[in-house]
């Protein structure tokens, strides 16, 4: 199965600096590895759409629901316990989101 995420990882795995080869690259590594990219990719999507949600919810109504607190919360901890997890992307989704749902000027 050659994904596009698939072929861009044997891509990075053909560089110099790696110590893996294509050649000799397991295929259901190569695999995992797309799909765990994918999983933290669709975890920070989750994330930053639940952001915006509150965002948007506070900036027309003044507060926010315990649904939408809640929301966050979940896809929150889901995308910090990933274990390719890094703060700056974190930040990036924060920024991100609230780039989506402050007015700009």
């Amino acid at each position: 199965m050659n994904t596009p995420n698939a072929t861009a990882l044997r891509r990075d795995l053909a560089q110099p600096c790696n110590a893996v080869s294509p050649s000799t690259a397991n295929p259901s590594r190569l695999n995992e590895m797309t799909q765990q990219s994918d999983d933290l990719a669709m975890l920070s999507r989750a994330f930053e759409d639940a952001l915006t949600e509150l965002l948007l919810e506070v900036l027309m109504e003044g507060g926010t629901s315990f649904d939408r607190q809640m929301k966050l919360r979940l896809a929150r901890n889901r995308l910090r316990r990933h274990k390719d997890f890094t703060e700056k992307e974190y930040q990036a989704a924060v920024l991100r989101a609230a780039r989506r749902a402050l007015p700009s000027e």
